[in-house]
């Protein structure tokens, strides 16, 4: 039997006439739910970032794209209601979260955070100057804490935290995160 739904009745009515493990349709829209991610993508205009997004948009999924050159992310043909395209220095913390506001808003939700932005600086220690380390300090430590507390507030309404810094080549230590989370009280959704 194959179902159609009505546009008022929800999947219970599916369970309630005994067709909700039968129905494809059904099935079908749970599998898409789960399956489907909306990713949130920093530093994305080359390297790992693009890999990210470009992986992410070939599987279906949604992307809000990052970059602080926005044109560097013009070129995927992916159909704008799957991406978000946002220019955005980490290093400016009004602008995270205005764009990690922006993405929730343009996508619907967001499940994935990805802080891939950032540089190392190669050199002997006593070469670099305090500004030097202090920028890269900026960008690769304080611009991942910024994602974070912009985007935990949304991943946790959702009851779902799932974020991860990227380190920027071999043997670089940036400032690691990953994070999961369940709502505050009451018992965990599916």
């Amino acid at each position: 039997m194959d179902c159609v739904r009505h546009p008022t009745r929800s999947r219970a009515c599916h369970r309630e006439r005994g067709v909700g493990v039968s129905c494809s349709r059904a099935r079908n829209d749970r599998t898409e739910a789960i399956t489907s991610k909306v990713w949130f993508v920093t530093g994305s205009s080359r390297g790992l970032g693009r890999s990210f997004v470009e992986a992410a948009l070939s599987r279906g999924d949604q992307v809000a794209a990052t970059a602080r050159t926005p044109e560097a992310l013009m070129s995927w043909s992916a159909p704008m209601a799957t991406r978000c395209s946002l220019e955005l220095d980490v290093t400016d913390r009004m602008a995270v979260f205005q764009s990690v506001t922006r993405a929730k808003e343009h996508l619907g939700r967001l499940d994935v955070i990805v802080n891939n932005a950032g540089y190392t600086r190669i050199g002997a220690i006593e070469e670099l100057t305090e500004k030097q380390l202090r920028d890269q300090f900026e960008t690769n430590l304080f611009g991942a804490v910024w994602v974070l507390q912009a985007a935990l507030p949304f991943l946790r309404e959702q009851a779902r935290v799932t974020s991860f810094r990227c380190p920027q080549s071999p043997g670089s230590s940036p400032c690691r995160s990953a994070a999961h989370t369940r709502p505050p009280s009451g018992p965990s959704k599916p």
